[in-house]
């Protein structure tokens, strides 16, 4: 440059560092004395050159510590990531403040300026080869999106790799570092302590590691060899604070904002050029970054850094205009510009970028989202928001007081307190205030945490720190903060205008209380003033929120629905109303105050009705009226994922809750107040998994929840827990046989009396058994419960495997049973499997039949659905033994004609106009519709009622449907001239007006003309003449003129919306012991009059001795 000018650029050397692979992770840096004359390696170089040395000042163990750890320095080939060059540059921006600020530095703390650079490049590197096998999987859920770009990324993984290892905290500790430091020629100063707190400053926020609470409790200068010509200073603070900002200034890849990896593919090779070619210009004002860039999100990531040193440099000012060990860092500037950074120029000399914009978000409508109904739907859930950062602050208070108990011995009568308190203030304003004694909140927590939406005290360097040292004790210090998202605290701008902070913090290292602040907010977005007050204050925080006018929510009421157990002695005072929660006491709060019974650890409350899920002893989700059995808290390391308003529960905990029930039945079974017979038979409807959880470790409650229902006693159940039709003939035996209750049985076939051992029911057994969910539950048939979909469908409620449940319907008699063909894991949706099964690809019945065909084109759909390929969908319908055939059920095609077409549609169940493209008469549709989707065959001749029904929908002259009947190749019945609407009713077999219909070849059976009584309120006579009218043949003789009671007693089913039983089908056994019973006749005598009203009974013998060949037995 011109003679007398003055060149203030910094920047890298020509020369870059050499980082060696090793092939051992272990042992530590063994200095020897150099040789007289050794060649210097560039570690070795940059240690010997650099400005924090004194002329004349012996660097000789340093340069050697400095060729050790080169030598012992690791790679990673791969990692696009690795930032080579870091230690060259951070030292020399630890060398260059040196010069410009005019420091002296004793030999000691020149050492550790001059080493620290390096020991942290080869600590990193080491701990990332150490930890190659990645984060675990909660770390890539937390970062979902960008996890989910992995695949085929390299660069996104390792980012994340290198992000997950940033937060690892005990890579930074003495234990850690002590590996590096072996050696008895290492200067005296390179202690593990101290070169561990210099390394944990360069990855602590700038208002912690400037914090007036830190910088107290730190010694603000060491002396060495005192009392000797060699004394010497270590002023750890101002070295800790110059480090941080040498580094910062140095520019660590791995710590740029995400932007570069949201943005790859970035050409790493000018990444890693554009940081090393990087260089600071000093200015009047402040340093300016000059760095040359290739790829826009390299520019916005950098000015993003430059930002940040910003904000280091305004609080390292200010700390230095605090405290005299600092003065030095007084000449620093207080910010720091990015104006020089700019795009590369092409050969063209013309930017390779250009007319780039970052997407941003309008910050004050993003608040009023985050802050409104939108969001959080309920105003309420702001209470419970105070309610759970005052938790995490008692939690974080107890884990300090136990650890410095444990390691200093310092005693403390503490106990965690919550209070929240709702009125007026003195000057008029309604206000509700939250006050705990937990942990309290300093400069950083308030500036950094609390005033941050989104961010959370559990990134804090400082309590990732903490964690390490509550680990390293046996047993280790667990707190498990619920905060997950960090923007609760906007909730509370749902009910305030204002808010106001007072708060005080415990110090970590001696468990005295730090200052008084109090803030007062007025929005997201203000700006506020934190005061400090003069006042001696003791641990804790009080928020008060200064409420809007015509809010109505009062903690008291809140609070009692939401909360029920408190970890910590909770109370609540609104006016005259008063609430309080002794901790860990399960507080009714009017959801059931009937009998409970609580576990030994205070987790499972056992009670009489209802039940559900707590998450940190609040209620979460929707609460049950059903019978679920307990409310389970989950907490600690068994907390879940929530959705941001903490009402869903997003995590997968029926594993987690399985097993704090199991082992809380103990407890359960000794109180001896809450488990009855009738207690466990509804738990059994409601909750099966856990009533069969209970009944194996209670051995005197094999419950069947639905024993006594079956033979009719009195039992105080709900309609959605009774259980329409009736069980299989061999499940009603073996339920008899299990009861000693088959005494009239015996005397038909004697060896009932010699049956058993019987299998022990279990309360699923009932969901195993039965078909339909939920409010419409209904005994199975055979065929029912042996479809794959049935099985899938069952497992999830009854707790158990697929396999597991196909092994048990099996126990139970049911045929077909293959369990190997099923998974065995527990606890999984298995929504593919059934959607598949399903018939109508809706996870739900009907499910398709063993041994059915599948078309290709249903398959396809189904797989659409599931987003698996058809491949996959062949393959799983397969290996349930169902065949997919190629095309659809049906292709379309030209028909010879019309009586053609609607012989093939009846036949394969499918409407015309999806056959054929042919042009198609304009009434087809409708008289398909209305009429041909209830034939059984075509060549049958149409039933009366289907006809009837038919012209009364379309509206049409009967003389003109039977003509259009006739065109489509169907046979229409003679009808007589006058029908009326009763006609329609009278020809269905149920009497409802719908199809199965009346069959004009079939007589008619004595049971159909009584049945006509109770549903159309006419005689059997009246009923027999005007079938006979309709062209049907009836009995004639024995026809009652009333139906006695006994007669529709016997032919009503168990269902409850007075139904009658299904003609067609024999009687089941269940219905022929029941009405006996509850006729006071003998099972022949009910037998006898069924056959005479024409119902299908077989020997009631054989049918006994067939279902005994089939009664579920011990094995």
């Amino acid at each position: 440059m011109a003679s007398g000018g003055t060149d203030n650029t910094f920047s890298g050397n020509p020369f870059h560092s050499v980082i060696f692979q090793v092939g051992t992770l272990n042992g530590g840096v063994h200095v020897s004395a150099p040789a007289v004359e050794p060649p210097l390696e560039p570690w070795a170089r940059l240690v010997d050159d650099s400005k924090a040395w004194r002329s004349g000042q012996d660097r000789t163990s340093a340069v050697a510590v400095a060729s050790h750890l080169a030598g012992v320095c690791l790679d990673l080939p791969g990692d696009p990531w690795l930032d080579r060059g870091l230690a060259e540059r951070f030292t020399k921006r630890v060398s260059w403040l040196t010069l410009k600020l005019g420091i002296e530095f004793d030999a000691a703390e020149a050492t550790l300026l001059t080493l620290i650079p390096l020991l942290h490049q080869v600590l990193w590197t080491r701990a990332a080869a150490e930890r190659l096998d990645g984060p675990p999987p909660e770390f890539y859920r937390d970062h979902g999106r960008l996890a989910a770009r992995m695949d085929g990324h390299d660069e996104v993984r390792w980012w994340l790799f290198h992000r997950w290892l940033w937060l690892r905290a005990e890579v930074l500790k003495p234990e850690s570092i002590a590996g590096l430091l072996t050696g008895a020629d290492l200067p005296p100063v390179l202690t593990a302590d101290r070169v561990s707190g210099l390394l944990q400053g360069l990855r602590i926020e700038p208002n912690v590691l400037c914090g007036k609470q830190r910088l107290v409790e730190m010694r603000p200068q060491e002396t060495l060899f005192g009392g000797t010509d060699d004394e010497e200073r270590v002023r750890t603070p101002l070295l800790g604070l110059l480090l941080a900002v040498a580094y910062s200034m140095a520019i660590d890849i791995t710590a740029l904002s995400d932007i570069i990896v949201w943005h790859t593919p970035v050409d790493f090779s000018h990444l890693h050029e554009t940081i090393a070619s990087a260089s600071w210009e000093s200015r009047a004002d402040c340093p300016v970054l000059s760095a040359v860039c290739h790829h826009a999100s390299v520019v916005e990531a950098l000015r993003e850094h430059t930002v940040r040193l910003d904000a280091l440099l305004h609080a390292v000012r200010q700390a230095a205009d605090t405290h005299q060990v600092l003065a030095p860092l007084r000449s620093l500037p207080e910010r720091a510009s990015s104006d020089e950074v700019r795009p590369a120029l092409g050969p063209d000399r013309k930017p390779v970028f250009s007319g780039w914009s970052r997407f941003r978000m309008d910050e004050q409508r993003v608040q009023e989202l985050l802050m409104g109904e939108q969001l959080y739907r309920d105003r309420s859930l702001a209470i419970r928001e105070l309610y759970q950062n005052a938790l995490d602050a008692c939690r974080y208070r107890r884990a300090r007081e136990e650890y410095l108990r444990r390691t200093t011995g310092r005693s403390s009568s503490w106990s965690g307190q919550i209070t929240f308190s709702q009125g007026i203030s003195s000057d008029g304003r309604p206000y509700l205030d939250c006050t705990d004694n937990g942990v309290g909140m300093g400069l950083s927590e308030l500036t950094g945490v609390f005033a941050r939406a989104g961010a959370r005290f559990a990134d804090l360097a400082e309590f990732r720190d903490e964690q390490v040292d509550w680990s390293r004790l046996d047993p280790p210090i667990e707190l498990h903060p619920n905060s997950r998202f960090g923007i609760g605290v906007l909730s509370y701008f749902m009910l305030a205008d204002e808010i106001t902070i007072t708060t005080c913090r415990m110090s970590r290292y001696t468990g005295h209380p730090g200052p008084v602040y109090q803030v007062t907010i007025t929005g997201p977005g203000h700006l506020f003033e934190i005061k400090e007050l003069p006042t001696q204050g003791t641990p804790g925080t009080t928020i008060r929120l200064h409420l809007r006018s015509g809010i109505e929510e009062s903690c008291v009421e809140t609070l009692g629905r939401l909360l029920a157990i408190a970890e910590f002695d909770t109370t609540a005072q609104h006016g005259c109303e008063h609430s309080h929660w002794p901790a860990g006491i399960f507080f009714e709060g009017g959801y059931t105050r009937e009998i409970t019974v609580t576990d030994a650890t205070g987790q499972v409350v056992w009670c009489e009705s209802g039940g559900g899920l707590l998450v940190d002893g609040l209620h979460t989700g929707p609460r049950h009226g059903d019978t679920l059995g307990a409310f389970v808290n989950l907490t600690g390391h068994n907390a879940p994922r929530l959705s941001v308003d903490r009402t869903t529960i997003l995590s997968d905990v029926a594993p987690v809750v399985h097993e704090l029930q199991r082992a809380a039945i103990p407890d359960l079974i000794c109180a001896g107040t809450l488990l009855t017979e009738e207690w466990l038979s509804r738990l059994g409807f409601d909750n099966p998994a856990v009533a069969d959880m209970i009944a194996e470790q209670s051995p005197g409650h094999p419950i069947f929840p639905a024993d006594k229902a079956l033979v009719g006693e009195s039992w105080p159940m709900p309609p959605h827990r009774q259980i329409d039709g009736y069980p299989l003939d061999h499940i009603f035996l073996w339920r008899l046989l299990a009861r000693n209750d088959a005494v009239e049985l015996t005397g038909l076939a004697a060896e009932l009396a010699e049956a058993g051992p019987l299998l022990a029911a279990k309360p699923s057994d009932v969901h195993l058994l039965c078909a339909g969910r939920g409010y419409s539950l209904r005994w199975g048939s055979a065929e029912q419960l042996a479809t794959p979909g049935h099985i899938f469908s069952i497992a999830s409620i009854a707790g158990l495997s697929p396999r597991s449940t196909a092994r048990r319907l099996s126990d139970l008699g049911i045929d077909g049973m293959e369990p190997d063909r099923f998974p065995a894991g527990r606890w999984q949706s298995y929504s593919t499997e059934l959607s598949l099964l399903s018939r109508n690809h809706d996870r739900s019945e009907p499910w398709r039949l063993p041994g059915e065909t599948v078309w290709m084109g249903q398959a396809r759909a189904a797989a659409s659905q599931e987003h698996i390929s058809i491949a996959e969908a062949t393959d799983i319908l397969s290996s349930y033994g169902f065949t997919v055939a190629p095309g659809g059920k049906a292709a379309k095609k030209s028909y010879a004609s019309l009586p053609e077409l609607v012989r093939a549609s009846i036949e394969l169940e499918i409407r015309p106009e999806v056959l054929t493209d042919d042009a198609l008469p304009e009434w087809l549709p409708a008289l398909w519709e209305s009429l041909c989707a209830d034939m059984e065959t075509p060549s049958a001749p149409i039933p009366p009622g289907a006809m009837l029904r038919m012209i009364n929908h379309l509206g049409v002259p009967t003389a003109q449907a039977m003509e259009r009947c006739r065109a489509a190749g169907l046979t229409p019945p003679d009808l007589p001239t006058k029908t009326s609407p009763e006609d329609v009713q009278l020809m269905s077999v149920r009497l409802n007006g719908s199809a199965p219909w009346l069959d004009v070849r079939r007589p008619v059976r004595l049971h159909h003309l009584i049945k006509a009584h109770a549903r159309l309120n006419q005689s059997p006579f009246w009923a027999a003449d005007r079938l006979a009218e309709l062209g049907f043949t009836v009995p004639s003789e024995n026809l009652p003129y009333y139906p006695e009671f006994r007669d529709l007693t016997l032919l009503r089913d168990a269902r409850h919306d007075g139904g009658f039983l299904d003609p067609d089908k024999p009687v089941p056994l269940a219905h022929l012991v029941s009405v006996s019973r509850r006729l006071g006749q003998h099972i022949t005598q009910v037998v006898d009059r069924l056959r005479e009203l024409g119902m299908i009974v077989p020997d009631l013998a054989t049918t006994i001795r067939e279902a005994l060949a089939k009664v579920p037995l011990q094995r």
